[in-house]
C-alpha cells in the first residue's frame, strides 16, 4: 500500500484502518455499487468464491448481516454517545450469557415434610458462640422454615448430627431434597448418608433452579 497523500481528508483513517487489515491477511477485492468484498488471504484454504460480503456506508462503517463493522476507537466513542441519546437504541441488548434451558416441573408433595429444600447463608457476621452462617431448611408443603445457626468450620458429621436432632426427630426423614451445589450438600458422607436413610438428593443446577 502506498502513501495516502492522494485520499481525501475524511477518508484517510479507513485507509489506515484497510492497510492494517491487509497486514493480517484481510484483503479488499473489488469496490463497487457502495459494496466492499472482504476474503482473508492468510487461509490458503479460502479461494475467490469464499468471500464475505459489506455492505459499506457513510463514514467508512462496513455493514456485515446487519452489524457494524466499526474501523476505529474515535467512531467507537462516537456510537457510545449517539446510543446513549435515544432510549429504543438502549433498550436492544444482546444476550451474553448462556440462555437458560426449559425449568425442570417439581412435583408438589402429597404430605408435609416429605420434600425439603436446603440452602446456606453464608459469611455473616460472628456471634458470641462463633457462629457465621445459617443452615435454611424449608418443607414444599407448608414452607415452614428452619433456620440452624452454624459455623464453616462444622465437619459433615456435625452436619448430620445437627440435622438429626433438629429435623428428623421433629418430622422423620424426607424423601427427597432439593439443594444447591455447595460443598456442605455435595460431599460423599451427605450423599452417602441421605441415601442410607432412604432419602433422594437433588442437586439444583445452572440455569435449571
Amino acid at each position: 500500500m502506498g502513501g495516502v497523500a492522494h485520499v481525501k481528508e475524511e477518508k484517510k483513517e479507513l485507509a489506515k484502518d484497510v492497510h492494517r487489515l491487509a497486514c493480517l491477511g484481510v484483503c479488499l477485492m473489488d469496490i463497487s455499487d457502495s459494496r466492499v468484498i472482504v476474503q482473508n488471504g492468510s487461509e490458503s484454504s479460502l479461494v475467490a468464491k469464499k468471500v464475505e460480503v459489506f455492505s459499506q456506508g457513510g463514514g467508512g462503517v462496513l455493514r456485515y448481516q446487519g452489524r457494524l463493522c466499526v474501523p476505529n476507537n474515535g467512531m467507537k466513542r462516537d456510537i457510545v454517545d449517539f446510543v446513549a441519546k435515544f432510549p429504543n437504541c438502549q433498550q436492544v441488548r444482546i444476550e451474553h450469557q448462556k440462555p437458560g434451558g426449559m425449568t425442570q416441573e417439581i412435583n408438589i408433595p402429597t404430605w408435609k415434610w416429605e420434600v425439603i429444600n436446603m440452602d446456606f447463608i453464608m459469611g455473616l457476621p460472628r456471634t458470641r458462640r462463633q457462629h457465621d452462617s445459617i443452615w435454611v431448611i424449608v418443607d414444599r408443603v407448608t414452607k415452614s422454615a428452619f433456620f440452624l445457626s452454624v459455623k464453616t468450620t462444622y465437619s459433615m458429621e456435625d452436619y448430620a448430627k445437627l440435622y438429626i436432632n433438629e429435623i428428623v426427630k421433629l418430622h422423620g426423614f424426607p424423601l427427597s431434597i432439593i439443594s444447591y451445589r455447595g460443598p456442605q450438600l455435595t460431599s460423599y458422607f451427605f450423599k452417602s448418608f441421605q441415601k442410607g436413610v432412604g432419602t433422594k438428593v437433588n442437586l439444583s443446577t445452572t440455569f435449571h433452579p
